[in-house]
């Protein structure tokens, strides 16, 4: 009888890791290109789905791709790929992880990458706005969720169980997670002003929630859990690229609602803002994640209680 894949944990690294972070800079091509069809108003610039004119989606004509044709099939095409590596990804941690949490995560990355693609279509087929809004929170769903099968198969993660000598706080894990999901929210915010033009005073406003609660989470975590290499790097990243998205954003802000910017900021390069604001965002979105599953992680064990069920520091009956 073959073999079904080991029954205990990987020691991390190996072809789930880099598949996964294969997936992950894929992911976030796709989600660039994505912004570009937006910013260009490319999205409806292929009227049919799954084909391209009538063409299978991978025998398209290189001549007919020109102007909004271009990105969109490219789109198309980039998204194909992060499919296929997504399916790899899968089976590699099926193949050679026995977490079976870990296995399951896999298998969800694979159903959400199916969902997206069909969601993407049915934007097309349906021509509804709020798919398309939903097609975007989604692939930052799929990012995220990239983001930590990264983490989990890295060697790193494996070779750091049970190590309580950096030991976080529970209020600073559930405040790195509410972090993560105030820029989450911030993000599809992001997305629903992209895609109609409206919501621009709550992403705004929002904007100031989420950074704060993102700076204030990274600050205690560099405070309290600086001395532990992965939390410093994670906690310095989601900083750095807080300040940066800010500037991001300023600049796509000025580029794409206001007049007295039009001479100076070309319709490219307007594009080209919005779209690296997109990145932005999903960037620092999977590194406050990243910083919330490691504070997690280093969280020490409840105490269990005494025989006799006493309570720790009480004797037993």
């Amino acid at each position: 009888m073959p073999h079904a894949g080991p029954s205990v944990p990987s020691e991390g690294g190996g072809w789930p890791h880099r598949l996964a972070l294969l997936t992950l800079c894929a992911t976030l091509l796709l989600i660039v290109a994505g912004a570009l069809v937006t910013s260009l108003g490319a999205g409806l610039a292929v009227p049919d789905w799954p084909t391209t004119f009538g063409h299978d989606m991978f025998s398209f004509p290189l001549s007919r791709m020109a102007g909004g044709v271009l990105v969109e099939h490219s789109h198309r095409l980039m998204g194909s790929v992060v499919g296929i590596l997504t399916i790899l990804t899968a089976g590699s941690i099926l193949w050679r992880d026995g977490r079976r949490w870990l296995r399951a995560l896999g298998v969800a990355a694979l159903a959400l990458v199916v969902l997206q693609g069909v969601l993407g279509g049915m934007r097309v087929v349906l021509l509804k706005l709020d798919l398309a809004v939903l097609h975007a929170c989604t692939a930052q769903l799929f990012f995220g969720l990239m983001a930590g099968i990264a983490l989990f198969t890295s060697r790193a993660w494996t070779r750091s169980g049970g190590d309580l000598s950096f030991a976080a706080g529970p209020p600073l894990a559930r405040l790195a997670a509410l972090a993560a999901g105030a820029l989450y929210l911030q993000t599809a915010l992001g997305a629903y002003l992209r895609h109609t033009g409206e919501g621009a005073e709550l992403h705004l406003t929002f904007a100031v929630v989420a950074a704060a609660a993102a700076l204030w989470a990274a600050g205690r975590a560099i405070r309290e859990c600086g001395s532990h290499p992965a939390v410093l790097r994670a906690a310095n990243l989601v900083w750095i690229l807080l300040v940066v998205q800010v500037l991001l954003g300023a600049g796509a802000f000025v580029g794409k609602y206001t007049e007295w910017a039009d001479p100076l900021l070309p319709y490219a390069a307007v594009a080209a803002l919005g779209a690296a604001h997109v990145a932005g965002g999903s960037l620092l979105f999977a590194a406050a994640l990243v910083l919330a599953i490691w504070l997690r992680r280093l969280q020490p064990a409840a105490p269990e209680p005494a025989r006799g069920g006493a309570l720790p520091g009480q004797a037993a009956a």
